[in-house]
């Protein structure tokens, strides 16, 4: 299970930064172990070379000391009979060879110079050329040196042959008469030793190339156990953090969800507060307007009374004081107005609900309203059909409200058309009915304000008129704005719900 989950992640791993880390660590891990395994072949190498290229020119030396005390013991001894030193050691050497294998691990060659050789000539080119240098050199030194005989890596080395003594020139001469002579530290050749070195140059390479792969090894599982560690821990803190992320954006959220909770619990509160002291502040109105009411009407129904025997009396007598006395009874219907507006206000009656195809109703009571001189009334009527469930007189007292208020938003020509525009429209399954003047606006600091019961502008009238079309539209679940713009006129926007299918049928 361990090593599954390790391989599960390992594309995690190699994706992090420790993983890239670690793949340039193993690269360097890499050039260090080729740099080591190279160099273990090369120390390996050398050494090769060194140690038995000195330990082969220690034997030629003691084949050739052989050799020069061979020949001084013939001559002391006149042992004429005697096999003379040069032809004694290639005979010797080529004995020796003929005990070996081929293969066996060193072959020994007395070698002559290129057609004055007395038993064995170069095998070779390069070994030709190098007993040739030999001759030309005022100290030779032997060499050593990687060859390839017959398709084997040889290890060869070649050390140059001096006649060092006349007793060697004599018997090289004797040997060889007719031949140009040898003199006296003459190079007469040299002894080769070759000994196969393809079986070093492999166990050489495979040895360098193990070591190469240990230490790649080693140090490469050293740092993936480091760095699997600190992508562990990375890992770790990363997902700690994450968590915390977590948790900090579910805390945020929670906040903001409480606040909207507080603000919206805080909206409502306001609201049923501004409605109590709406209910309340109608209630103590309409006490007071009732007891207002009853102590005003009583006076003026005696004013009237007394107005209409003045009016009788004076036209008896042929006075004329009719402009006067309707004065006073115009006096007396507004005062009589203002209480009803005010008693309409504050009571709260139950709506008397009814089925409402809206067009046509609007359009009667549209016709039935007169319009002022000088002003238009446009009818832009265009839900045919549409039904709402609502209070026809309370409606309609609506519609009448707004129409009036439009017509006295324009009491004088302005340079413009004066126009009452009264349009009708579905708006997201809601009914609408607005009301436009071309009048001279209201200012923004008083627009929030014209809802307000008792609040006016103008100088006469009782402040109700819209606070009672927003009580009635409210009443019939529906809403109210007002958009205005000064020089250029009012708009109300009444949407109210259409009836559903029970109130239809009904």
């Amino acid at each position: 299970m361990a090593a599954l989950s390790a391989l599960q992640l390992a594309p995690d791993f190699l994706k992090s930064k420790s993983g890239r880390n670690f793949l340039l660590f193993a690269t360097l891990c890499a050039a260090m172990a080729l740099a080591i395994g190279v160099g273990s072949y090369m120390i390996n190498l050398y050494w090769f070379q060194t140690d038995k290229g000195a330990e082969k020119i220690t034997a030629l030396q003691l084949v050739d000391s052989f050799v020069a005390e061979y020949a001084k013991v013939r001559g002391a001894l006149k042992a004429d009979g005697a096999p003379v030193p040069a032809t004694f050691r290639a005979h010797a050497i080529e004995q020796f060879n003929k005990m070996r294998h081929e293969g066996n691990a060193l072959r020994l060659l007395m070698v002559g110079p290129r057609g004055r050789e007395i038993a064995t000539a170069p095998s070779d080119e390069q070994m030709a050329a190098t007993i040739e240098r030999f001759a030309h050199e005022a100290k030779p030194q032997p060499e050593t040196r990687f060859v390839t005989v017959k398709n084997t890596m040889m290890f060869r080395t070649i050390y140059p042959s001096i006649a060092s003594q006349q007793s060697c020139v004599d018997c090289h001469n004797a040997e060889q008469a007719g031949k140009v002579e040898w003199h006296l530290n003459d190079v007469m050749g040299a002894l080769v030793i070759e000994v196969p070195a393809a079986g070093f140059l492999r166990h050489n390479l495979l040895l360098s190339l193990a070591i190469g792969l240990v230490i790649f090894l080693l140090s490469t599982a050293i740092g993936a156990v480091i760095f699997a560690m600190q992508f562990r821990e990375l890992r770790h803190r990363e997902q700690s953090e994450q968590s915390l992320r977590v948790a900090a954006a579910e805390i945020e959220l929670l906040n903001r969800d409480l606040e909207r909770r507080v603000e919206q619990r805080t909206a409502e509160l306001r609201a049923v507060q501004d409605e109590l002291l709406r209910k309340e502040r109608l209630s103590t109105l309409g006490q007071l307007t009732a007891t207002v009411a009853h102590e005003l009407r009583n006076p003026l129904s005696s004013i009237r009374n007394t107005v209409f025997s003045i009016n009788v009396a004076v036209a008896d007598k042929g006075l004329k004081l009719e402009r006067p006395l309707a004065r006073m009874e115009r006096g007396i219907a507004r005062c009589d107005r203002i209480i009803t507006d005010l008693l309409d206000f504050t009571r709260m009656r139950e709506l008397k609900r009814a089925p409402l195809v809206v067009d046509p109703w609007l359009a009667e009571v549209l016709d039935e309203h007169k319009m002022p001189g000088g002003i238009a009334l446009v009818r832009r009527l265009a839900t045919p059909g549409v039904r709402v469930s609502a209070d026809l007189e309370r409606m309609r007292r609506v519609v009448i409200n707004l129409v009036d208020n439009a017509i006295q938003a324009m009491p004088e020509p302005n340079g413009r058309e004066r126009q009452v525009t009264v349009a009708t429209r579905l708006v997201d399954g809601r009914f609408e009915l607005a009301v436009e003047d071309t009048g001279a606006g209201i200012s923004p600091d008083v627009l929030p304000k014209v809802f307000e019961p008792l609040f006016s502008t103008k100088s006469f009238g009782t402040g109700l008129g819209l606070a009672t079309v927003k009580q009635i539209v409210e009443e019939h679940g529906g809403g109210i704005d007002i958009a205005s713009e000064v020089g250029r006129g009012t708009r109300v926007t009444v949407r109210l719900p259409l009836a559903d299918a029970g109130e239809m049928a009904a």
